[in-house]
């Protein structure tokens, strides 16, 4: 059984259920469930509600296989007027008619009350914020007399400082700040605009020079260049490439100086072109050559060319009366024979040789020059200029040495230290600003007190005009001023208008924060205390003309 809470009149309750397999597996009821499969029982009563009025079954729930829910408007009450009342529980239980897993089920499902609970009073009789308790009553007489007993505490504890020790705190806080601000000029002198002083910052302190030098040598560490050794090693490799490249590039030189001597010899055999007729070009003249058709000019291709001078026969040969074969022909000129590989030393054999080279070379080099994967070494001069340059680059990079590195971290350091010990001494000087009158921070304190802002009789400029109007009185308080400096217990007997100035000084504080008693011990007459509110000071009579001190 799940208790569920405890309601207010007509709310809406929500209850979500499921429905398992034997194993515990989600599983879907044989069809789904409805209202008429709920029962809802009032404070134990065998009497269930008379109607479904109100009960919304959705099942399944969102789609989920297995789950299930129910809401329960408890303001409608149609057709079972009564039934949903305030101070009472109720129970809901699940008793389907339809099957789980194959098996018949029943469950109660929640139990929840109507406004029957204390947590029901009281969130109404406290109502939303509090709005509820619109009457709290006093304190009772106990809480009363704590709160007197703690406010007398507090003003018998309370121990303001009289004028001398405020005067003194003043005096004080004056030269302390002029001080701070000296060295607050000074800071920002030497810190200069943007940090611009800040030239020489002195060495770092043990914990960063540590740090620094593990940076440094794991930097080192990580920087691996070449050995002498690998350099010399590798220098050897470019000139064993180059060396290999320049033999290579001497074959192909000579390869090319072959091809260039074959074609001179070829251009030399070929001679320049004669004119041969109207021919333009060589397949012109090839073609007159071979056919009958006249045509003006000095080749008369009727008599002249090669098919007229074949069709003469044998017998318009003079000498040995027979023809030359095809081959001979090809023979006398070096061609190669009608089939089968060209003669050795023949034409067409160095045209053959001449397109292989050529075609090799092209191959060698690739396109655009990507087949020259491999140069070789440099020559001596190209290494020469290489060793130089790097001489150069060396010679120009200065690294500092680790003694200089170091020598630069420690002044770094120093001079950050001196600068903390600054800053926390200027820290020391200021403190925690006192609480000197109505000025809200200690520019406008300062400002009161240099100025009008206190009582125009209690300022600095004030008290200054009073003391220059008499220089003996100032040397008077001067010469008793104890030689420790210490302020706070003056013994001062110089007489003001017949008081002491000690006297002058306790009625002050009488006045301001001592008890007086009016008509003690006689009547028209007033009695001050001193601060501790016990001992009587002074006793004044007061008439309706004037006012006299007695005591």
């Amino acid at each position: 059984m799940n208790f569920i809470g405890d309601f207010k009149e007509d709310s809406t309750v929500e209850i979500f259920f499921s429905t398992n397999d034997g194993n515990g597996g989600r599983v879907a009821p044989s069809d789904a469930f409805e209202n008429t499969d709920i029962k809802i029982y009032k404070n134990g009563s065998s009497t269930e509600k008379t109607t479904q009025n109100g009960i919304t079954m959705t099942s399944p729930f969102d789609s989920l296989v297995g789950i299930h829910s129910i809401s329960i408007d408890t303001s409608v009450d149609t057709g079972d007027t009564g039934f949903w009342a305030t101070g009472n529980d109720y129970t809901v239980i699940l008793y389907p008619d339809e099957t789980v897993d194959g098996q018949s089920v029943s469950k109660v499902l929640a139990q929840f009350s109507i406004e029957n609970r204390l947590t029901a009073d009281i969130s109404t009789q406290i109502g939303v914020a509090g709005a509820g308790l619109t009457d709290l009553g006093g304190m009772s007489t106990g809480m009363k007399a704590e709160v007197e007993a703690e406010a007398t505490d507090a003003l018998t504890a309370y121990d303001p400082p009289t004028r001398a020790e405020a005067t003194a705190d003043k005096n004080e806080i004056l030269t302390d700040t002029g001080n701070i601000e000296t060295d607050t000029q000074d800071i920002q002198t030497q810190l200069g605009t943007a940090g611009a002083g800040l030239t020489d910052l002195g060495g770092m302190s043990t914990a960063m020079k540590a740090e620094v030098q593990a940076e440094a040598t794991a930097a080192l560490n990580a920087y691996d260049p070449p050995t002498k050794a690998e350099m010399d090693s590798g220098h050897s490799t470019i000139n064993s490439n180059i060396d290999a490249n320049e033999t290579k590039i001497d074959s192909l030189q000579a390869t090319a100086n072959a091809i260039e001597t074959d074609t001179q010899d070829l251009q030399t055999k070929v001679g320049v072109p004669a004119t041969l007729g109207d021919g333009a070009t060589l397949a012109d003249m090839l073609t007159a050559m071979a056919g009958k058709t006249a045509s003006a000019g000095s080749y008369d291709r009727t008599a002249d060319s090669q098919e007229a001078i074949r069709d003469r026969g044998d017998a318009a040969w003079a000498g040995s009366g027979s023809a030359l074969t095809q081959q001979e022909v090809r023979d006398a000129m070096k061609l190669a024979p009608t089939g089968g590989a060209p003669a050795a030393g023949s034409v067409d054999e160095a045209l053959d040789n001449i397109e292989t080279d050529t075609q090799d070379i092209q191959t060698q080099i690739g396109t655009a020059g990507a087949g020259l994967t491999d140069l070789g070494g440099m020559s001596t001069a190209m290494k020469a200029e290489v060793e130089a340059e790097a001489t150069d680059a060396l010679n120009a990079y200065d690294p500092p040495t680790r003694d200089e590195a170091t020598a630069d971290k420690e002044e770094i350091l120093v001079d950050t230290g001196n600068i903390e010990t600054d800053t926390q001494d200027i820290q020391s000087n200021l403190g925690t600003p006192p609480d000197l009158g109505s000025g809200a921070t200690l520019a406008n304190n300062l400002t009161d007190i240099a100025g009008a802002g206190f009582d125009s009789g209690d300022n600095l400029v004030a008290i200054k005009a009073l003391l220059e109007t008499d220089d003996g009185k100032l040397d008077a308080i001067v010469a008793k001023l104890p030689a420790s400096g210490a302020i706070s217990n003056l013994q001062i007997d110089t007489t003001f208008d017949g008081v002491r100035l000690d006297r002058s000084f306790e009625n002050i504080n009488a006045m301001f924060n001592g008890k007086f008693s009016k008509d003690v011990p006689t009547d028209g007459q007033i009695t001050f205390y001193k601060r501790d509110n016990a001992t009587p000071l002074s006793i004044v009579s007061v008439s309706d003309t004037e006012r006299n001190r007695i005591l």
